[in-house]
């Protein structure tokens, strides 16, 4: 993409179309690149970083050796079981292996977009949107982190008739939380400890801040008509999934006013995505919640309710 010098461009990770499970209807997920938060879980974890990264997804790849021929850099060496990336200029701008790549083997996540650029491609869906109370998802990585490109793309998806979402880790600063709640149709934040040590240990930030602008948010959110605000808990076996755990979050969500959850269970496809985008990231072994294990997490909340995520 090519957003013209001095306007304001959204770095882009990802655009996946015809999604159900990130707000109501069908929806285009318009995921953005850099978060401030580094979930040792991340399902996203080519979009933590604020930079273009290279993925090479080597089930795509036919070996024609397009990609090391086309870089400038002499950066991409084929070894017996891949190829190796050394001194990529990605995220300088090149994109030669890339373009040169027949099989679609190499990506690249984070791609510039303008405001009038990204309003394209997500008014192609919008029939779908319409017919099924759908609409524009905004996640990441951190939406709000490009909160200064976030907000004027939501306002042109709605001066165009998409309704609005936001996929947060609430981590961001409290002075743009009205902003969010003006902009948004629907806001999804993610609620992962109650505990401050516990979510710096597996997140790399405290969550003072994540608990004191939910407790804003809803109270903003009550007095609109036309906004709604869910609160999803990720569910991650043996990290936050013990019964004190859950009984202290439910008693912070009766205490802030919230009286629904989406428990999201976890799943490990993100781990393929580390050896696709060479991250220097631990692969955690963790084996997902089997449905009976499910369900008594589930039974374990007498206050709330609970729904289970996708």
């Amino acid at each position: 993409m090519n957003p013209q010098q001095g306007e304001p461009s959204g770095l882009v990770t990802n655009i996946q179309r015809f999604s159900i499970h990130d707000g109501p209807g069908i929806r285009t997920l318009v995921f953005f690149k850099g978060c401030p938060l580094n979930c040792a879980w991340c399902q996203n974890p080519e979009a933590i970083s604020f930079q273009p990264q290279l993925g090479y997804r080597i089930t795509k790849c036919i070996q024609c050796k397009s990609c090391s021929e086309a870089c400038p850099e002499e950066a991409i060496k084929r070894t017996p079981e891949r190829y190796k990336i050394n001194k990529c200029k990605v995220s300088q701008g090149c994109h030669a292996c890339v373009d040169a790549c027949p099989s679609g083997a190499l990506e690249i996540a984070g791609i510039h977009y303008s405001v009038d650029e990204l309003l394209e491609v997500v008014l192609a869906d919008k029939t779908f949107y319409d017919n099924s109370g759908g609409g524009v998802t905004c996640s990441g990585g951190e939406p709000t982190a490009q909160w200064s490109f976030v907000r004027p793309f939501l306002n042109a998806c709605r001066d165009a008739g998409i309704a609005t979402c936001i996929e947060t880790c609430g981590y961001f600063p409290a002075i743009i939380l009205p902003e969010i709640v003006s902009t948004c149709d629907d806001i999804l934040m993610d609620l992962k400890f109650i505990d401050p040590d516990n979510h710096y240990r597996w997140t790399s930030k405290s969550n003072i801040l994540i608990r004191e602008n939910l407790r804003k948010m809803h109270q903003m959110v009550t007095k609109r008509a036309n906004t709604r605000l869910t609160v999803r808990m990720p569910l991650v076996p043996t990290v936050n999934d013990s019964t004190e755990i859950l009984h202290v979050t439910e008693d912070f969500l009766v205490e802030v006013g919230i009286k629904e959850l989406v428990l999201l269970p976890y799943h490990g496809l993100y781990i393929q995505k580390i050896d696709e985008f060479y991250l220097d990231r631990k692969k955690l072994k963790f084996s997902p919640h089997s449905k009976e294990e499910l369900g008594k997490i589930k039974d374990s909340f007498n206050r709330i309710s609970i729904t289970m995520g996708g």
